[in-house]
């Protein structure tokens, strides 16, 4: 699937010529912890992430989003493992900031489908929703950005939901530097994930 949506808006970028495309690979490090029924595990998963951001139009952008994980948790010798896929559409707000001189504020306001998969011992879980992203950035004049943003299904916050804080900084032209910090949680059926995720990476726009 993710191999398909990536090559789905490289062509689009391709053929309009027009939007920029921006592409993200980040290592993952996850303090994570997994709840089944009365059982409770934790312990560290590593992974990767990658996203591809494409302008559709000034203020419009479609983006994917894939995170994968594994790792081995306290208390028991299963792996568990997880694939996350995020597509979505936002729309994207600016205004000049009146507290901090030189730096710009934006807001992002969007929706779109939501999968992942988890496996654990000999199960897997599936889960789909529709969630809603609400975001706020801060640029300066350099090129360095400090975002937040919040993702979830309005009716189903209580089981899943995120929120993430990220740092973005120019390293060369087209090329920037990405740290970002993720709290979430999500449950399907009786398995319940959570945990605090960490990216490092680097951002390469066309």
């Amino acid at each position: 699937m993710r191999i398909i949506l990536l090559a789905s808006l490289i062509t689009l970028a391709t053929q309009l010529g027009a939007g920029q495309l921006t592409t993200t690979v980040s290592a993952l490090l996850s303090d994570a912890q997994v709840k089944l029924e009365k059982q409770k595990f934790t312990g560290r998963i590593d992974g990767v992430s990658l996203s591809t951001k494409y302008m559709l139009s000034p203020d419009w952008n479609l983006r994917y989003e894939h995170v994968s994980g594994n790792g081995k948790l306290n208390g028991t010798t299963s792996d568990f493992n997880f694939n996350q896929n995020l597509v979505y559409a936002y729309r994207e707000f600016a205004e000049d900031s009146f507290f901090l001189l030189n730096w710009k504020l934006g807001y992002k306001v969007g929706a779109g489908f939501y999968q992942k998969t988890s496996k654990f011992r000999t199960e897997r879980y599936n889960e789909t929703q529709f969630p809603v992203l609400l975001g706020a950035e801060i640029t300066n004049t350099s090129g360095v950005k400090l975002s937040l943003s919040g993702l979830g299904q309005l009716d189903n916050l209580k089981n899943n939901r995120s929120g993430s804080l990220s740092l973005t900084a120019p390293i060369m032209n087209n090329l920037d530097a990405i740290g970002k910090y993720t709290n979430h949680s999500s449950k399907v059926n009786g398995l319940q994930h959570c945990g605090s995720d960490y990216f490092i990476g680097i951002s390469v726009q066309f």
